[in-house]
């Protein structure tokens, strides 16, 4: 048996349901999770969108060729000595457009995308609703546990007091027992 050193305290808590719905939204893994995957979503419809916009790009090349009867040497017309005099030397500069006719297929992409957004931003929503069903829960309890300790603790001393009066009972009987036997 455990028998305390001194009478526990009966400070009154009352569970702070706001502050314990946002310490919920913000600790909660698979809700950061979600969020995330609205970002990750949000990017990829940007992709889509881009995917639909005519694609215009530059090009160049330098190439550079020489011409010889041997590789080295010598004489005057070895390939690295004419690598050198830039007298074969290629480029070329371009701009390159293209425009998909019809882009039905990257539409589709994009309203699919557009989709996928608005069905994870469901999901966090029902993801929060559940969570705050179950803080609600979690403080229903403590607020049920803490009514229940109340009862237990005011049963207690109505206890204590029943015990006391019977005692004073219990001994008031013995005196009236012993004064009747005195001659």
């Amino acid at each position: 048996r455990i028998i305390p050193v001194d009478a526990p305290t009966l400070a009154r808590f009352e569970p702070d349901w706001d502050s314990a719905y946002e310490e919920c939204i913000n600790l909660r893994p698979e809700l950061s999770l979600a969020r995330k995957e609205v970002k990750v979503r949000q990017l990829e419809l940007i992709n889509q969108r881009n995917n639909l916009l005519p694609d215009l790009r530059f090009t160049s090349t330098y190439d550079v060729n020489s011409i010889g009867t041997g590789l080295d040497g010598p004489n005057s017309d070895n390939a690295l000595r004419n690598l050198a005099s830039n007298h074969f030397n290629n480029w070329s500069m371009g701009l390159n457009y293209s425009m998909p006719w019809g882009r039905n297929a990257d539409k589709a992409r994009l309203r699919q995308a557009s989709n996928n957004i608005s069905s994870q931003k469901i999901r966090i929503e029902q993801l929060e609703q559940s969570l705050m069903m179950n803080v609600r829960q979690a403080v229903r309890a403590v607020e049920t546990n803490l009514a229940a300790v109340e009862i237990a603790a005011k049963a207690t001393e109505l206890a204590r007091v029943k015990h006391a009066l019977i005692s004073e009972i219990m001994d008031g009987q013995k005196r009236c027992r012993t004064f009747e036997q005195r001659p």
